[in-house]
C-alpha cells in the first residue's frame, strides 16, 4: 500500500512570549490569580472552556510550577507548536517568565477557540488576532 505523505510542520505560538499586555486585565487575573488561572487553562486545554477545576486549583498552590510546566507542555503538544520540552521547563520555572509564559498560553487557547475564562476580571473573549 501506498500512503500519501505530507510534510508535518510545527506551530507558532500566535502571540509572543512578552506581549503579557496585549490583555491588561487577563494579565492581571493570570498574575494575582495564578493557581486558578493554571486550572482553567488545563481544563481549556482538555477542551472545557471557561471552567474552574478545585482539583488542579489546589495542586497548582501546592506546586505551582509543575502544574504551569505540564500545562505549558499540554498546550505546546495540543497544538503542535515548536517548542522543546528544556524551553517550556524554563519558561515554567524562571520567576522572570513564568508569568509571561501563563499569559501566553492564556491567549493561544483562546485564539484556538477554547477561552480559559478568568477568575476575579470575568469578561468576554479577547480577539487576539485582530490585535497583531
Amino acid at each position: 500500500f501506498l500512503y500519501p505523505t505530507t510534510p508535518f510542520t510545527m506551530a507558532e505560538y500566535s502571540t509572543g512570549l512578552c506581549q503579557c499586555f496585549m490583555d491588561p486585565m487577563q494579565a492581571l487575573d493570570t498574575y494575582f490569580c495564578p493557581c486558578c488561572a493554571a486550572s482553567r487553562m488545563w481544563k481549556a486545554a482538555e477542551g472545557e472552556g471557561d471552567s474552574l477545576d478545585m482539583v488542579m486549583c489546589l495542586a497548582a498552590w501546592c506546586c505551582g510550577p509543575c502544574v504551569r510546566i505540564a500545562t505549558r507542555m499540554k498546550v505546546v503538544a495540543k497544538y503542535s507548536i515548536s517548542e522543546g520540552a528544556i524551553i517550556s521547563v524554563c519558561l515554567g520555572l524562571l520567576p522572570c517568565t513564568s508569568a509571561c509564559s501563563a499569559c501566553q498560553d492564556f491567549r493561544e487557547l483562546t485564539v484556538q477557540g477554547t477561552w480559559p475564562g478568568c477568575t476575579i476580571c470575568p469578561k468576554e473573549p479577547t480577539d487576539y488576532k485582530s490585535m497583531k
